[in-house]
């Protein structure tokens, strides 16, 4: 099997996450942050495996792309009068952070009609951690959570109407830590994962339009521990 083509693609940076439930790398790869939600139609790297996973019918060979996103979590406020409990007038910041959230794609065309690919990538990393001088961090000092998703694609592509099709299965892997201090030191470990499933067609309509679409299931993580 050749190697046809290798390609790193540069780091985007994330400058802002969500203060609720962390937040979703939708950023995979250079080419592709460029273009946002345009490059579904167009889908002609390796990280078609993410936006759509008809697109690895534009790819012939053997070709792998990576790279990385990196997040600058900046420092999320605590105000309020009541802590545990405990009342008083508190105002708090957690800790600044930088999350890395990597990704590498793999495509290989098996024959003139079908295509295959493969994606890994960390999604949704989340971090927060208050300084044990804080009056939160009696309650919790640190949370965190580090997943992995999977996700192998099938395409295949009907070369006499440029009309391709792609479907693929994901497993997201997930482990996930808490710290307190309150009423002594305490530290909780889960892991496990969860399933789902993604599709997508391309229709190469005239050499100048490109018509597609993709749907990407929702994953439900299964945690213990």
């Amino acid at each position: 099997m050749s190697l046809g083509k290798v390609s790193l693609v540069s780091l985007a940076l994330v400058s802002c996450m969500y203060a609720t439930n962390g937040f979703v790398v939708t950023y995979q790869g250079a080419k592709a942050s460029a273009m946002a939600d345009a490059f579904i139609a167009q889908a002609d790297d390796p990280s078609a495996n993410y936006y759509n996973a008809a697109g690895l019918t534009s790819l012939s060979g053997t070709q792998i792309s990576a790279g990385m996103i990196t997040a600058f979590q900046t420092p999320w406020k605590f105000d309020g009068s009541s802590v545990g409990g405990i009342s008083g007038n508190y105002s708090e910041e957690a800790r600044t952070q930088v999350l890395v959230a990597p990704h590498i794609y793999f495509s290989q065309q098996l024959d003139n009609n079908w295509y295959f690919g493969m994606g890994i990538n960390a999604s949704y990393p989340l971090s927060v951690q208050w300084a044990p001088s804080d009056a939160l961090s009696n309650i919790i000092q640190e949370n965190n959570m580090l997943p992995l998703t999977i996700n192998p694609n099938i395409a295949y592509k009907f070369q006499d109407i440029g009309l391709s099709i792609g479907a693929g299965v994901s497993y997201t892997y997930a482990f996930t830590s808490a710290e307190f201090l309150n009423p002594a030191y305490t530290r909780v470990e889960m892991d496990g994962g969860g399933f789902g499933y993604n599709l997508g067609f391309k229709w190469e309509a005239t050499d100048f339009l490109t018509l597609a679409a993709t749907y990407r299931s929702k994953v439900t993580l299964d945690l213990s521990g």
